[in-house]
């Protein structure tokens, strides 16, 4: 749904900083107050930088209070959804938006949303996709938390569990950031709630159109929003969740088609040519969509030691995905034919523990 805002309080807005050779700060703020923090460049395919902000919950904005209630509530249509969210909509700056009904997964791209670090770090779902010929620009994919992890109430993830499992239909709230990342502003129990039980997270997203950045002379700011207490979930949500690459290859079908034949896999694993070794690096950014079959590929990769580190390392994160006795014999295989000083060694001796 498209709509207008006029006379808007520009309570809900992104500020940015130019800085040099098209790198800028930007901050999305609420009541003057970063709740998601980045670091760009213009160029569309390079990565972005990410870092939280100060937690959503401390910022006390009545409006978003007061949707809450029909945000929990069973979600009818768009409409309605347009009609309820109208006074915390009036928070926007003048110009064009439009509100949208997505599915986000609770990742940022790549792992756990809440996993995501307290200082610059760089975010694969910050930048468009390019592969060969292809191209994807960025939409709504994946989230990235306003509210601190401390603040979760373990209970209240339990109450959504059930709720989901009862198939209600409530929506999370969520702003678009940039690319493929959205600033969760309100349903972080239930994005929890949603990750644990592989199931995406319904939203109703606020997506602004061409308008202009409030340019600012800002900083940013450092604040402590996330810990480890979800580490745990990484393990769990990797093999459910597409990562940035996979939802680039299930957008241009084509490639897939083309370029992800079950036989050229095999052979761009038998090659050392760059070109090869490219797509297979791509291939195995894209492995969640794929079956049982392709196993015997990831170990033909970790036994190629002509094949480019990156494509080792992440053939062995895909392996060690499978808790079977299969793979813990090639765990133990290689760390006793390697040294604490190789590249995947920290991966193996925390896949044990």
């Amino acid at each position: 749904m498209a709509f207008e805002v006029r006379n808007g309080l520009s309570t809900l807005k992104h500020v940015c900083t130019p800085i040099r050779n098209g790198k800028y700060y930007r901050q999305l703020l609420l009541n003057d107050i970063p709740i998601i923090q980045g670091y760009y460049s213009e160029c569309p395919t390079c990565y972005g930088l990410l870092k939280t902000g100060y937690g959503i919950e401390k910022v006390k904005n009545k409006e978003l209070e007061d949707i809450r209630y029909s945000l929990n509530q069973n979600y009818t249509n768009l409409t309605d959804a347009f009609l309820s969210l109208h006074p915390f909509l009036k928070l926007l700056s003048d110009g064009h938006y439009v509100l949208a009904d997505v599915e986000l997964a609770p990742t940022d791209g790549s792992c756990f949303f809440y996993n995501v670090s307290n200082a610059l770090t760089s975010c694969d779902a910050s930048c468009d996709m390019f592969f060969d010929e292809y191209e994807t620009f960025g939409f709504p994919a994946f989230l990235y938390p306003t509210q601190s992890s401390n603040n979760i109430d373990d209970n209240r993830v339990e109450y959504y569990k059930q709720k989901i499992k009862q198939k209600e239909e409530f929506r999370g709230l969520a702003y678009y950031e940039k690319r493929f990342i959205c600033a969760l502003l309100d349903g972080h129990h239930k994005a929890i709630a949603c990750a644990q039980l592989g199931k995406k997270l319904k939203c109703l997203v606020i997506i602004p159109m061409n308008i202009d950045e409030n340019i600012m002379d800002i900083k940013l700011e450092n604040f402590s929003l996330t810990n480890q207490r979800f580490k745990s979930l990484n393990p769990s949500i990797s093999g459910m969740y597409y990562t940035i690459d996979g939802i680039h290859s299930i957008v241009n079908d084509k490639v897939i088609h083309e370029d992800f034949s079950f036989e050229k896999i095999n052979q761009w694993a038998d090659c050392i040519d760059e070109k090869s070794i490219r797509k297979l690096e791509f291939f195995l950014e894209y492995k969640m969509t794929l079956d049982e079959k392709y196993d015997f590929i990831f170990e033909k990769v970790i036994q190629n030691n002509k094949v480019s580190m990156p494509s080792y390392r992440k053939a062995w994160e895909v392996l060690l995905r499978k808790r079977n006795p299969h793979t813990k014999e090639l765990v133990i295989q290689y760390l006793v034919d390697h040294s604490m000083t190789d590249s995947c060694w920290d991966l193996l001796v925390d896949y044990l523990d």
